[in-house]
């Protein structure tokens, strides 16, 4: 392995190590945040309506509608209208109903449809993960990386039958995943004429690739996009297919030739071999900075082989590895959850702006809920269990945590003994 690397941190994790050494309760918080603290959740996310001629607030409608989606609602706009309602008495005990009025649907329908995503982004997701980011500066050491996957999602409630009177395919949505913070960046609808590549070649350009490590299926290996990779000092690691069937033959010539030196490294039920690339090599003029090939042979499914081809600009074997080991993390820690637990394949919408804002308040959800389970020490499960029960006091207890200076200097201090 390379000399001073760490390999790919899950810097998550040892946060969560950290704040159970500090054993956080609600009794450290009373001083620290008022405890209505979730009322102000969506305060600044800008509101589109006129003023004056609506009955609810935008953050409280939001706090609704997030409150249902972690809750495990019937994931549609007259689900949460049923679940509001069914709730009534509690929500109106939070203060964001009053006299048992309830907002029905087309007054959700209309605010997914019509509020601004960048805003709405920008002043949740983006304001835990900057919090997140400024604890793990205390977590990386010389030679730690990061890891991003890129992976697209089809929204399967987002289409029309071939059997109706306008048919229409599923939109698809790609995601931008830190899979180290257990946060998804990006959630972008595909336009109807383009593909996933030039959607992400938009997004590559504004995302801090530093000392990370990106990983994506085949349809990413371009060379524009290894060059945005690259030219933004990030280490690329993509999946080799037909679709690029030059470079393929090339990688299975150089795995053939018995003079060049071949790496090899057992992994579990896997065996990853890897081939460092001399300077001198002709296709790094067309894939920026390629410095290494490495084959994967998967031995889990005993009565068949599964092969898989990659390329790199580093040779740091032991980030290859890593990498490839992670690059499963967007499907099992993100996708899979969407499904599972917030059932967002339910909703039945063509509004692509919907569906965009739909996704943004499912990624918060699942960043709540990871972020409950660090700060409290619970594991995953049972942390969800109780988000999900409890999300009023979750949202609490995370705002709380995250507003006392106290305790943000206290788990920096924990961190840096690390």
């Amino acid at each position: 392995m390379t000399k001073n690397s760490n390999g790919i941190i899950k810097s998550m994790v040892i946060i969560a190590e950290k704040f159970r050494v500090l054993n956080i309760t609600e009794d450290d918080l009373i001083e620290a945040a008022d405890a209505q603290t979730y009322l102000h959740l969506f305060e600044n996310v800008e509101d589109f309506r006129q003023k004056g001629k609506t009955v609810y607030s935008l953050n409280e409608l939001l706090l609704l509608i997030l409150f249902a989606v972690l809750e495990k609602c019937n994931p549609s706009f007259t689900g949460i209208e049923d679940h509001i309602e069914a709730n009534a008495k509690k929500y109106e005990r939070y203060g964001l109903i009053r006299n048992g009025q309830c907002p029905a649907h087309d007054t959700i329908r209309r605010v997914l449809d019509s509020l601004d995503n960048e805003t709405l982004r920008e002043n949740t997701i983006n304001a835990f993960y900057n919090y997140l980011r400024h604890l793990e500066k205390h977590v990386l050491k010389q030679g730690d990386q990061k890891h991003f996957g890129f992976d697209g999602k089809e929204m399967r409630g987002s289409g029309r039958a071939e059997t109706t009177k306008n048919p229409k395919r599923n939109i698809a949505m790609l995601n931008v995943y830190d899979s180290c913070l257990y946060t998804a960046l990006v959630s972008e609808p595909i336009g109807e004429k383009e593909n996933e590549i030039p959607t992400i070649q938009r997004y590559l350009p504004h995302l801090c690739l530093k000392h990370s490590v990106l990983t994506a299926d085949a349809l990413h290996c371009q060379k524009k996009t290894a060059e945005l990779i690259s030219d933004g000092r990030g280490i690329y690691l993509l999946t080799v297919k037909d679709n690029q069937p030059l470079l393929l033959k090339e990688i299975h010539a150089r795995f053939a030739n018995p003079r060049i030196k071949i790496a090899r490294y057992a992994c579990d039920d896997r065996v990853i071999e890897i081939i460092n690339l001399p300077n001198s090599y002709a296709l790094r003029d067309e894939w920026k900075n390629l410095k290494s090939f490495t084959r994967m042979t998967s031995t889990k499914n005993k009565k068949k082989e599964c092969i898989r081809y990659f390329i790199s600009n580093t040779q740091d074997h032991r980030l290859i590895i890593d990498g490839i080991e992670q690059r499963w993390s967007i499907e099992n820690e993100y996708h899979r959850p969407k499904d599972i637990d917030l059932h967002e394949d339910g909703w039945k919408t063509t509004s692509k702006n919907a569906l965009k804002n739909i996704a943004t308040l499912n990624n918060l959800a699942l960043l709540i809920i990871h972020m409950y389970a660090a700060i409290s020490g619970k594991i995953f499960r049972k942390a969800k269990v109780y988000v999900q029960n409890n999300p009023h006091d979750s949202i609490n207890f995370i705002l709380g945590t995250m507003s006392s200076q106290e305790i943000t200097d206290k788990i920096i201090r924990e961190l840096d003994k690390r």
